[in-house]
């Protein structure tokens, strides 16, 4: 019989079996006859209904396998997909763990000139699929719940599953201007088993599917890259060779879409050329977008920025400029003071150039000497039974990334994949201000109101 799984507080079940990655799987008013959507039946959850349950009704640790656990029970044998519209995403957040990693990853290039890009929202739902295989108390899932607390999340298995599925269910099911899509999956070598209960959370809370390939046939990237094209639309192709494929017996993967609209789109008179000084002191000719106007300023000892709305209020592109003209690491700047001292109503002449930058980095390294190195260590097998039937370790945590600045809006997509093999890896007033971002500057799409950093950027060249 299949293990019941622990459910989320305030959550109605909607059966969704997520076979492919797509750019947009949100509900619309009218769903095509043939579409999988028109099978979705919703649970009304009010409070004269007895399945609505407060999660955070007592802070003891509970063990998530626990089946005596009634808090957080689906019905048994369901592949419902759980939806928690209602959750309360709390205002207190600090950008210190991505912007730490971003810094590292920048360290560990020799070419001062190197833009990179980091989604911090992919990055912390890749490691939660591992958090969720973590046996109970284990350094690994302690290390995870401790990673992630630095980064928004409770410091509680139950509600950082809770948290993710909330923004999950944000994004798909918000009647949001924006396309904003998050989806998971789990692949496992043949001769690996994932756990059922594994694959049970999987489906219902994070979106997800899991799926048996043989690692050694080439066509089983193919499978996999074309899940991450679809779930990114068409923006990442491909995350996985078939020869990285081969050395590995597990991958999980999370994939992140964004596509919004400018609320003030720039008109065309205000993009012009403009020369943008790279951090190496060279120039390049770009395209800058001008608006002026009114809109949120910010500063700090060592940084302003500005905020740009999408056509949804909570989803803003943010454009963060040093003070000083030199080189500059994004930790230094201290964003999370900056954010917390917004000033409404002042007039601000912005420039953003138009940029196209896709970016590829390897995090292992930067994680591992950043509080994961319990969760990422040679011979670990923390993992075993709650994720596989085989101790697996973590071999490397890539992530992929794309962004599309222009003068209509943004595209920008993620993609996280976390390798894991049998063997241990080894350690690898009125006043008008302008801020014109025409040197190395930082940029972030982020969330207001759920309070999640999208993307994060620092562009040290175009």
């Amino acid at each position: 019989m299949k293990k019941r799984i622990l459910s989320i507080a305030l959550c109605a079940a909607m059966v969704i079996t997520v076979f492919t990655g797509c750019g947009d799987t949100r509900v619309t008013p009218d769903i095509p006859t043939d579409h999988p959507l028109n099978n979705v039946s919703i649970v009304d959850v009010t409070d004269d209904n007895p399945s609505k349950i407060d999660s955070t009704e007592n802070d003891t640790k509970i063990s998530k396998h626990d089946d005596s656990d009634q808090r957080f029970r689906l019905i048994e044998d369901s592949d419902d997909f759980i939806v928690n519209t209602e959750y309360d995403f709390d205002s207190d957040y600090s950008l210190n763990n991505i912007t730490t990693v971003l810094d590292y990853v920048e360290h560990e290039s020799d070419n001062v000139n190197e833009n990179t890009i980091l989604s911090e929202t992919s990055l912390n739902m890749a490691l939660s699929l591992l958090l969720e295989g973590a046996g109970d108390n284990t350094e690994s899932y302690n290390a995870l719940i401790n990673y992630l607390n630095g980064c928004n999340y409770p410091n509680d298995f139950l509600r950082i599953r809770s948290r993710n599925n909330a923004l999950i269910s944000r994004y798909l099911f918000d009647d949001l201007n924006s396309r904003m899509s998050i989806a998971n999956s789990a692949w496992f070598n043949t001769g690996v088993t994932p756990a059922p209960a594994y694959v049970d959370v999987l489906s219902a809370y994070y979106n997800g599917r899991v799926q048996s390939l043989d690692f050694s046939d080439a066509t089983s990237a193919e499978i996999i890259n074309s899940w991450c094209d679809g779930a990114t639309d068409g923006c990442i192709p491909s995350i996985i060779s078939p020869e990285v494929l081969r050395l590995n017996d597990g991958l999980l993967i999370n994939a992140l879409y964004f596509s919004g609209t400018w609320a003030n789109p720039f008109d065309d008179h205000n993009c012009r050329e403009a020369v943008f000084t790279n951090a190496d002191g060279s120039t390049s000719t770009v395209t800058m977008m001008y608006d002026y106007g009114y809109t949120t300023y910010y500063e700090s000892n060592w940084c302003e920025g500005f905020m740009k709305p999408y056509e949804d209020s909570n989803l803003v592109f943010i454009g963060i400029l040093p003070k000083e003209n030199a080189n500059f690491a994004v930790n230094d700047l201290d964003i999370d003071d900056m954010l917390s001292n917004p000033v409404h109503g002042y007039e601000v002449n912005i420039g953003i150039p138009q940029f196209k930058i896709s970016d590829e980095n390897h995090l292992f390294n930067a994680l591992y000497n950043n509080g994961l190195a319990p969760a990422f260590r040679s011979g670990n097998t923390d993992y075993l039974e709650y994720l596989s039937d085989t101790p697996l370790s973590v071999s490397d945590v890539i992530q992929m990334t794309y962004v599309d600045v222009n003068p209509e809006g943004t595209e920008a997509a993620a993609v996280t994949a976390i390798t894991l093999e049998k063997s241990a890896a080894p350690v690898r007033d009125t006043e008008v201000h302008e801020i014109i971002l025409d040197r190395p500057f930082v940029f972030m799409i982020y969330d207001t109101e759920a309070h999640e950093c999208l993307f994060i950027g620092k562009i040290n060249s175009l």
